[in-house]
């Protein structure tokens, strides 16, 4: 089989979200699928962490029409890049002889006859809210989501909630959808690493601590989780607590970082901006729990990140965190209730020995469900099974 793969995730450096998911993919496939033929179809240079053995091919433009993608005219560089997802992509696909196209990042490029399309759609954040994303980015998926949902044989996604929104918000049928979770991690609890001298000094943290790691945006509801803090320490006076916020700047995040500036406890709020993997490890193996108040996600892997160290989590019963949650997180039902989630910061704050070892077996039961190999065998079953169907027509 002759599978093509949108490499547009790892153009950018970018090990996050979509990037982390497909390259995760990718590993046990490089492994496991000796026999297949990969084609990464990539309109810049992309960067790849997993050598990839000799049935995987990095498919570039031509040498001129590179230039023109990495034009500085930005009018050039963007008719460009339009030109090919348009005319050039599909054209490519067709001379590659593909038998499946992996849409890796939502949308798809012009049906080509005798491929099977999947599109991969993570989630309908930019369906949900509206303070979420760029004017463009949001505008683009209004217009080519649905294209791309009419192209495709199979979408894909993540969890049973993303697949509901698909079905309800882009009129998309049930049986066009298919799941398949996301990769847990390696259940590694063992030991905690300290602070070291190369990591950022704000890190070095005299006292408990309760954890937050995502993009700094809206959607992540950090102004919540501040404002509970803040009611927290009003009330119980631990003068030994922080709060750590790491992550990068994302959408409209300007009041966040005002609240934080502007809290009575300023002092005790720590926003480190992104980290390394390093001491993204440190921060989840000495924190005393994991915050995550979020409004919406496709998936949640900080919940399992968090699991995966035995560190407790607080997320919310909204979209699919309970899918990855389980009965091993502890919850508030609605985000934006402060009160509540002080409620909760106290009552895992305080969990016994007992409690909290108890809690731990549930992660441990609730990390199984999720794996890599697994999420990259569905996919593959799945784009054999689409395969099969186009050789048999």
């Amino acid at each position: 089989m002759r599978i093509g793969i949108n490499a547009a995730p790892f153009e950018n450096g970018n090990k996050a979200g979509i990037a982390s998911a497909v390259e995760n993919v990718i590993i046990k496939w490089s492994i496991s699928c000796p026999k297949e033929n990969f084609f990464l179809l990539a309109k810049r240079e992309i960067s790849l962490d997993a050598p990839l053995p000799a049935n995987w091919h990095i498919i570039y433009p031509s040498e001129k029409y590179g230039r023109l993608l990495l034009s500085s005219n930005r009018m050039v560089s963007k008719a460009s890049s339009v030109f090919y997802d348009k005319v050039l992509l599909p054209r490519r696909i067709k001379k590659l002889g593909l038998d499946v196209y992996w849409g890796t990042a939502f949308f798809l490029p012009g049906k080509v006859r005798g491929v099977k399309y999947v599109s991969y759609i993570y989630d309908l954040a930019l369906f949900r809210f509206k303070n979420i994303g760029t004017f463009k980015d949001r505008l683009n998926h209004w217009l080519q989501l649905p294209a791309a949902c009419r192209r495709a044989d199979k979408i894909l996604t993540i969890s049973r909630s993303s697949a509901e929104d698909i079905h309800e918000l882009l009129g998309v049928r049930k049986d066009k959808i298919a799941i398949s979770y996301l990769g847990g991690l390696d259940g590694n609890t063992e030991g905690k690493h300290p602070y070291t001298a190369d990591m950022k000094p704000e890190l070095n943290i005299m006292g408990r601590f309760i954890l937050f790691i995502s993009t700094i945006e809206p959607r992540k509801n950090v102004l919540t989780l501040i404002r509970a803090f803040e009611k927290y320490l009003d009330k119980y006076h631990e003068d030994d607590l922080y709060l750590v916020l790491a992550g990068g700047r994302g959408w409209k995040c300007d009041n966040i970082y005002a609240a934080a500036e502007n809290s009575r406890y300023k002092d005790k709020i720590i926003m480190p901006g992104y980290i390394s993997s390093e001491e993204k490890q440190y921060l989840l193996e000495n924190a005393s729990v994991f915050a995550y108040p979020s409004l919406y996600e496709g998936f949640g892997i900080p919940v399992l990140e968090a699991f995966d160290k035995g560190l407790p989590v607080i997320t919310t019963k909204v979209s699919s965190l309970p899918e990855v949650g389980g009965s091993a997180a502890f919850y508030i039902n609605d985000p934006l209730d402060t009160a509540a989630l002080c409620r909760q910061l106290r009552k895992v704050l305080t969990l016994s020995e007992g409690e909290l070892s108890r809690t731990r077996e549930k992660m441990k039961h609730q990390l199984v469900r999720f794996s890599w190999e697994k999420n990259a065998e569905e996919i593959m079953r799945l784009f054999k099974r689409l395969s099969r169907q186009e050789r048999k027509a």
